[in-house]
């Protein structure tokens, strides 16, 4: 008789979470839709406000399920949308440091130096994220958009002087191919 009562705990338990999980994640696609859906022309900040925090309450919860580190990403870009670089930042951080061979690791990296650069204007940060981000991603296909924002930083360059200086060593690359 224990047994039996053991077994319908164990099976009542795991049932309550899962049907919490799902419940969750329910809401989570729901906003999904009203936030991302093309009638909108702004943002919802009230619905991205509560979808931000689904977000997080899904990957504390859940942080083995696989769509953690997913919406750990949503959560920082809808974030830094709403004008919260910080919140942001700490969220890609999250992501980076539990999630470190996760594919959006090297992304949410190069994130966070691009939000210290634009949003916050904090170029010592910057610089160091980028730098960071080189160091650990050279491949990554935003390294040369790192490189440019990094030597731009760097250099107190503008943007312009920043294209001419890659065109010209893009030309003078072409002429050793010929």
């Amino acid at each position: 008789m224990k047994k039996i009562l053991f077994v319908l705990m164990v099976i009542g338990i795991f049932v309550s979470c899962n049907s919490g999980r799902d419940k969750l994640l329910s809401t989570i696609r729901e906003n999904e839709k009203k936030l991302f859906s093309d009638s909108l022309k702004k943002l919802d900040t009230a619905i991205a406000s509560i979808q931000v925090g689904d977000y997080r309450t899904f990957a504390e919860k859940y942080p083995a399920d696989t769509l953690s580190p997913e919406f750990l990403f949503k959560a920082a870009d809808i974030s830094n949308s709403l004008g919260r670089p910080e919140e942001a930042i700490a969220m890609l951080e999250s992501l980076r440091k539990t999630y470190p061979n996760h594919l959006r690791a090297g992304t949410s990296l190069f994130l966070e130096a691009f939000i210290y650069e634009t949003s916050m204007r904090d170029n010592k940060n910057a610089i160091a994220k980028y730098t960071e981000f080189l160091e650990k991603y050279p491949d990554h296909q935003l390294a040369q958009a790192a490189q440019f924002s990094l030597l731009q930083l760097q250099q107190g360059m503008s943007v312009e002087d920043v294209v001419k200086m890659f065109e010209a060593k893009n030309d003078s690359t072409a002429g050793l191919h010929q």
